[in-house]
């Protein structure tokens, strides 16, 4: 037991040896009986000190984890469960709150496994407590209750599901009723002037009574429509919501003002319930619209703003954007998609929704956005000042959930989408307000920020307004002026401005503003101007350059001032979200400008390695960087030689496996890597070195493979006997390894490295492919794969026959197989005329002519089937010389001709890389490519009639159907003598 206290001890030590040491030997203690009890004996021990008590609780809490379930390795024996949860039930008056949060969640974990069949007496005793005189006793009661049914109510069996629904229908009165009970004291307790420690202990009663009570409105309701408790507690939770604003306005002029952030906690809650009733019971919430409409609309925008503002500052952010979320709610909800038709539920919402929002209100709703909502505050001023970097930052995705910007934002474009005609008008007047407006160095700052407010309004809606504003009109007449008015105070308008044209630029404008438009962007990335203003013009120039209409020549003339302004920003940059947004922008204009931008892109590619090393905890610059240089070697058709060796270093940062950074670097380092090797005219010893990360890297998953064997394949065309030489062996194991358990996909994409390897290095390759060709004839003679998979099979199989007719027929002598040269004949014959590439059909097509000169009854028997799938494949390649009318090999290619380079893997290569050139001419030496079938079929015929004999010879035509021999007669005419 000493040994365990000291252990315990340990845990909380200062010293990190220490605790390593304590968690080692818990983990041995942890396995022997007893052990948590005697643990819960130390937390029960109140003359040891907090740290240790605590420390006990967060053993036993992760022992419940580990050993609780049954049927566990060391799982707890039945008898200690019992004592532990005996003991766990003993008190409930634990005096240190976070110590007395941690019980009720290790009782909470307990429950959710044990609950109710093997603790039956928990949930009775609880409630026996809450009712409890002691006024300690109640309030544990009451938390421990909380994290019960949290716990419970994250059950998602149909059984669980149906307990869950029994336990609320037997608790939820209960629970409602102390809720209200609480509450009512507590508004009492203000009123009559009662110590603050009693309005305090009411309040946090009343909060965790309404904690139980939105569990089990949310969860333990299948169809709460139909039942009267939860629809009930929703009405009550609207009237109290008025009494607990005027409560609040109460306590702000009072001696309870340390209650206040405690008690808008506890209004919040209460919409906090009614946001999620709305999300997890849509229909049944349908019916409270009028109460939220006319709740929301009065709080946020009528006469009940008096209860959340303080003159013009708003002093309850989070109750305006759980009104506005509400309300939006509604307005999505009411919009049916194609896939579903309108209920009548729905058809009711439509007609509450349209009663509600008329023309009147709507404009009220707007007024009260734009001149409020919308306009820049003291704060958002000070931030901008403070931390501009974070200003400017896009928040997006669920920032409407907690961002009163964003909400209204997304509130004023949801109600928009919804009555766009009506508000359209309304906001033509706010455009007309906004155009009257003449600025001057002597404006007035609200008048500034009135514009700001409208401008937002605008661009938020671009879309909508399309046919109702006149914006290349607007953007010559007034914006580029407004654009330079340089005074610090107008520096929240141009940054508007600009914001605003990027959000029209891809719905209603000009392809001759552009320029003006660059222009406008250049001036407002020099150094002088303000750098939130700077990161927006940067955004807007992406956003105008992403347009489908993009115009390269209008833009050379500011190519290479807009690189000179957004380098000069990326290094003046401080926080990494930022170089990388600024870096994306600097790759999207190198992407887009490509035949004119290598000198920018070696002024940025120069400055890319102190970048990446200012990113070393920053992984995702760390990516933007990765891309920037991706898209600088495809716009300059080159590595630039003075920063290759960084290139290679960051090719090996990002894809070895051992380095943590690999998580999130890989798969942009592995595009790297290939464009790197695709466009490196020759090898060189770095980066043969980067080879020693692959196999890791496919051994570690296989979500990379493809890649991986691109990569490979680049290799073997690079430097084939030098990489094959040194990772050949180790490659072909592994790959016959996954290939044992793979999908399609990733066989085919394996087998076609092998045909790579058999193409380039033929002779090494029959001794480097023999293991795995003997793997890949034995499925092949099983005949159970896709069809797909026999076919790369035997292109595999051909190609290495092909090399080496004896290697084949060793292999085939190894596997032992009966008659396994007739099953893989009758294969290959079989498989043919379903094979629709044209050169894998060649390929097949010159193996079986390959076939005729070699001395072996079974091909002889099955002349007439090979020489009928020779006669298809002609049928298939020869096309009309457009020259001299002649029939011509199509597959044949010169010097000058170009390939396909998706023909024999799917990767695409640009035309104008050193890699393309090594492809190319691997198919000039190609067979399929070379080799002209209708002379080959002739020379073979020549052949056999020599080997068998003229006799024979004739008498193996004659098993060819006559119709076929006929026109077989138009290609080898000469050598096929006519069979009567």
């Amino acid at each position: 037991m000493d040994q365990l206290f000291a252990t315990i001890r340990n845990c909380v030590s200062q010293d990190i040896n220490q605790v390593k040491q304590a968690e080692a030997s818990i983990a041995v203690f942890e396995k022997q009986p007893n052990f948590y009890t005697s643990v819960l004996n130390f937390y029960f021990n109140q003359q040891l000190d907090v740290s240790t008590r605590y420390m006990s609780l967060l053993i036993l809490k992760n022992g419940i984890d580990k050993y609780w379930r049954k049927n566990l390795n060391n799982s707890i024996n039945p008898e200690e469960k019992k004592v532990l949860k005996n003991k766990l039930l003993e008190s409930f008056n634990e005096p240190v709150e976070q110590l007395a949060t941690q019980y009720a969640v290790i009782i909470s974990k307990i429950a959710r496994l044990d609950c109710p069949d093997d603790w039956q007496e928990l949930l009775p005793l609880l409630l026996q407590r809450i009712n409890s005189t002691d006024d300690l006793e109640q309030k544990r009661s009451l938390q421990i209750l909380v994290q019960v049914v949290k716990s419970l109510a994250t059950k998602r069996f149909h059984q669980d599901r149906m307990m869950f629904e029994q336990f609320t229908s037997n608790l939820f009165d209960f629970i409602v009723n102390m809720w209200n009970g609480f509450t009512g004291l507590y508004f009492q307790n203000i009123q009559s002037n009662q110590q603050l420690s009693i309005c305090e202990n009411n309040l946090t009663k009343a909060i965790l009574a309404l904690k139980i009570a939105r569990k089990l409105t949310i969860h333990g309701f299948q169809k709460p429509s139909q039942n009267s408790q939860p629809i009930a507690f929703l009405k009550m939770i609207f009237e109290r919501l008025k009494d607990l604003l005027e409560c609040r306005l109460l306590i702000k002029s009072s001696a309870y003002i340390s209650l206040l952030e405690t008690h808008e906690k506890f209004i919040l809650k209460h919409l906090k319930i009614l946001i999620q009733f709305q999300e997890f019971h849509r229909l049944a919430f349908i019916d409270f619209a009028p109460y939220v409409l006319e709740m929301s609309f009065n709080y946020v925008f009528f006469e009940g703003t008096s209860f959340i503002f303080e003159g013009n500052k708003l002093t309850m952010p989070n109750f305006v954007i759980h009104c506005l979320n509400l309300i939006k709610g509604y307005l999505l909800n009411s919009s049916c998609n194609i896939y579903s038709s309108a209920t009548e539920t729905d058809s009711n919402l439509t007609e509450v929704l349209k009663n509600f929002f008329t023309s009147e209100r709507l404009g009220y709703i707007v007024e009260k956005l734009l001149t409020h909502y919308f306009l820049l505050t003291p704060i958002d001023i000070e931030e901008w000042e403070n931390d501009p970097e974070t200003f400017v930052s896009d928040e997006g995705g669920d920032s409407w959930k907690y961002n009163l910007r964003s909400c209204t934002e997304a509130f004023f474009m949801a109600l928009f989408h919804k009555y766009s005609s009506i508000l359209c008008q309304h906001l033509k007047v706010y455009v007309q307000k906004s155009q009257e407006i003449q600025l001057s160095s002597n404006s007035d700052p609200h008048d500034i920020l009135i514009k700001e407010s409208i401008y937002n309004a605008i661009g938020l809606v671009a879309f909508h307004l399309f046919d109702d504003i006149d914006f290349d009109s607007w953007f010559s007449s007034q914006l580029l002026n407004e654009l330079k008015l340089h005074e610090p105070n107008f520096k929240v308008l141009r940054r508007r401005i600009i914001w605003m044209i990027a959000q029209w630029s891809g719905v209603k404008f000009s392809k001759s503003l552009r320029p003006a438009l660059y222009e406008a962007c250049l001036e407002l990335l020099q150094r002088n101007e303000d750098i939130v203003v700077r990161l927006t013009a940067a955004k807007t120039l992406k956003t105008v350059l992403e347009d489908f209409d993009f115009c390269a020549e209008q833009y050379i003339e500011f190519l290479e001032p807009s690189f000179t302004l957004l380098f000069n920003l990326l290094k003046e940059a401080k926080e990494c979200d930022t170089k990388m947004n600024v870096l994306y922008v600097m790759a999207f204009i190198v992407e887009k400008m490509s035949l004119s931008i290598k000198i920018q892109a070696s002024n940025l590619i120069g400055y890319l390695p102190l970048l990446w090393n200012e990113g070393i905890e920053h992984n995702m610059l760390r990516i933007a960087i990765i891309s920037a240089i991706l898209q600088i070697i495809k716009a300059i058709d080159e590595i630039p030689e003075q920063v290759t060796p960084f290139i290679y270093q960051v090719i090996e940062v990002s894809t070895n496996v051992n380095d943590p950074s690999t998580v999130y670097l890989l798969d942009e380092g592995l595009e790297l890597w290939l464009v790197v090797v695709q466009y490196s005219p020759h090898p060189n010893d770095a980066l043969i070195k980067l080879c020693d990360n692959l196999i890791p890297i496919i051994e570690k998953s296989t979500l990379n493979l493809r890649t991986c064997l691109f990569i490979m394949q680049a290799y073997i065309l690079l430097c084939p006997e030098l990489y094959l030489q040194k990772y050949g062996k180790e490659l072909i194991q592994q790959c016959q390894y996954l290939m044992k358990d793979i999908r399609t996909e990733g066989i085919v994409t394996i087998c076609k490295l092998f045909i790579s390897i058999i193409r380039i290095q033929p002779t090494y390759a029959i001794e480097l492919l023999h293991s795995v060709m003997i793997d890949i004839i034995k499925n092949l003679l099983d005949d159970t794969d896709y069809l797909t998979v026999k076919q790369i099979y035997l292109q595999v199989v051909v190609r290495y026959f092909l090399a080496n007719q004896m290697a084949l027929s060793h292999i085939l002598e190894e596997i032992q197989m009966e008659n396994s040269f007739q099953k893989f004949l009758s294969i290959w014959i079989n498989t043919m005329p379903n094979v629709t590439q044209n050169e894998d059909k060649k390929l097949l097509a010159i193996g079986l002519c390959s076939l005729l000169t070699i001395s072996n009854d079974i091909i002889f028997e099955n002349f007439s089937v090979i020489v009928i799938n020779v006669y298809e494949t002609l049928c298939d390649i020869m096309r009309q010389d457009s020259e001299d009318g002649e029939e011509v090999d199509s597959l044949i290619l010169n010097e000058q001709a170009e390939v396909d380079a998706m023909c024999d893997f799917d990767e695409g290569y640009e035309n104008r890389t050193p890699h393309y050139d090594r492809y190319r001419l691997m198919c000039l030496k190609d067979c399929v490519h070379k080799i002209v079938l209708k002379e080959y079929l002739q020379n073979q015929l020549i052949s056999l009639k020599g080997l068998v004999g003229d006799e024979k010879y004739v008498n193996m035509l004659k098993t060819i159907d006559p119709t076929i021999h006929k026109l077989l007669y138009n290609y080898v005419n000469t050598m096929v003598p006519i069979v009567n």
